[in-house]
């Protein structure tokens, strides 16, 4: 199953991040440059017309013109512009999103907090690089929300 969360990136371009995800979870080469010519299309503004079914999920036409507009911004360099106190949070288990990033973000912006939260995946629960307990971690209601995420959040705002 072909899974990105679009809707999340890290310090990187999202192009960049997306190129990264899809090389981790497309087995298929042909798939995968396929793939990376559509990124190219949508970098350069152009909508693409034939997209593989496979690739559907991320690139089908209704998602199209997101994706574009989502690719003009640079993450690290955006966050230089917010100014309020800046919290970067990170699972070690995140497959979508690298502690690599969260620390190139907390570098672009020096007064940022970082807390890297062991054991944490991208849907802030707890969980293994193990495929099934990130498909648990998912689709499962019962996990609930790592603990150590809401001590995080209120010695921040604190």
């Amino acid at each position: 199953m072909l899974s990105c969360q679009h809707c999340c990136f890290g310090a990187s371009p999202s192009r960049t991040v997306l190129r990264e995800q899809l090389a981790r979870q497309l087995q298929d080469s042909a798939l995968l440059e396929k793939a990376n010519l559509l990124i190219t299309e949508l970098e350069a503004g152009r909508l693409a017309s034939e997209v593989p079914k496979a690739l559907e999920p991320l690139f089908r036409p209704s998602v199209q013109p997101y994706l574009i507009s989502w690719m003009k911004y640079d993450p690290a360099s955006e966050i230089r512009n917010v100014g309020v106190p800046l919290l970067i949070l990170q699972g070690t288990t995140d497959i979508q999103v690298t502690v690599s990033d969260a620390n190139l973000l907390a570098t672009a912006r020096a007064d940022a907090s970082l807390a890297v939260i062991e054991g944490m995946n991208h849907v802030l629960k707890a969980a293994t690089l193990e495929a099934k307990s990130q498909r648990d971690a998912y689709t499962d209601p019962a996990i609930p929300i790592v603990d150590e995420l809401f001590e995080v959040l209120e010695a921040f705002v604190r």
